[in-house]
């Protein structure tokens, strides 16, 4: 990532040079072997072994208040996990696990969903998203030209838990529900400075989502509709959305 300026802009504040110049760059390789088990009554089994390494930041030092900011962030991590899917009659079951089992960081995710076909028309599926992972690695270095704009965090990881339901309907379209709740949330906001800064909430974030989706046709034109609904339980003022968005799109499809 790349940004330049051939002079200072005052909205960003004071700088080190007259001429912005900021760049930041990233290696990640991964490498993953894995073994798979298809049988006819068990299902699908996938079990995996990976490998990451990483490597994202600068060229330099910043030598900021008597603090010495990082120029990278380097490690690795091993991860193991595995994955179950099946169709028992009309219920379909599918599962995901990983974990860093070594390494430089602590991570971990749970993704299951259990789908039922109530007819040809209608489906309806359970969900549940389980993770822990650190933040984007903008929040946890950033170097800048702009003086308000360095810092070097060590922040938790973002814990989020999230239920979600959802109906099918080839005819009426899809309605979707989720519950959400994230501990230790990071966000970017203005600190007393004025600058812009990331920082991590020490409260517990609910929130809901509903979503309707559907499609009505006139012969080769199609409306598509989607409007959801949305609301901070707990939180607001840290995580902010829309309570209501609509999108609609009306469009002509054919053969040529």
């Amino acid at each position: 990532f790349q940004f330049k300026q051939k002079a200072q802009n005052v909205l960003f504040g004071e700088s080190f040079n007259s001429i912005i110049n900021d760049k930041v760059k990233l290696e990640d390789f991964y490498i993953e072997g894995n073994t798979r088990l298809k049988h006819k009554d068990l299902g699908l089994l996938k079990a995996f072994l990976g490998y990451n390494n990483y490597n994202y930041g600068y060229d330099k030092l910043v030598l900021l208040d008597g603090n010495t900011i990082t120029n990278r962030l380097i490690g690795n991590t091993i991860i193991a996990g595995g994955e179950y899917k099946n169709q028992i009659g009309k219920f379909l079951i599918n599962g995901k696990f990983g974990i860093n089992v070594s390494g430089d960081r602590d991570a971990n995710y749970l993704n299951g969903t259990a789908s039922y076909i109530i007819n040809d028309d209608y489906n309806f599926r359970l969900g549940v998203n389980v993770n822990s992972k650190t933040p984007n690695y903008n929040y946890l270095l950033y170097q800048s030209d702009y003086i308000n704009y360095n810092w070097q965090n060590n922040f938790d990881n973002v814990q989020s838990k999230q239920f979600n339901a959802l109906l099918n309907s080839n005819k009426y379209g899809c309605l979707s529900l989720d519950y959400t709740t994230i501990n230790n949330y990071t966000f970017f906001s203005k600190n007393d400075q004025g600058g812009v800064k990331p920082f991590q909430s020490d409260t517990t974030i609910n929130y809901v989502r509903l979503k309707l989706n559907n499609e009505i046709k006139f012969g080769k034109f199609a409306l598509n509709n989607t409007i959801r609904y949305q609301k901070v339980l707990d939180g607001e003022g840290v995580l902010n959305v829309p309570e209501f968005s609509t999108r609609n799109t009306i469009y002509y499809a054919n053969h040529f």
